[in-house]
């Protein structure tokens, strides 16, 4: 199975699919190491781990408001 040529000058490192954008770990190395089995290697080990994640806003607090094992006397 032969590689793909790669041009070393291009940056592919965020892909846009739709409205989705995926970061790829592969474009770090070098022109060189970005053969098929690393490409296939990195897209399913680093690649998870380096995508934007989804965030949800959570506001609130665990606990008391009031402490009731202080006194307003205690120094």
């Amino acid at each position: 199975m032969a590689d793909n040529t790669t041009n070393s000058l291009t940056n592919n490192e965020v892909i846009k699919q739709g409205n989705n954008e995926y970061r790829r770990t592969v474009q770090h190395l070098p022109a060189f190491y970005r053969t098929d089995t690393n490409q296939r290697f990195l897209a399913s080990t680093l690649d998870p781990l380096v995508q934007k994640g989804s965030l949800e806003r959570l506001d609130g607090y665990i606990g008391r408001q009031d402490a009731y094992t202080r006194l307003i006397t205690d120094r």
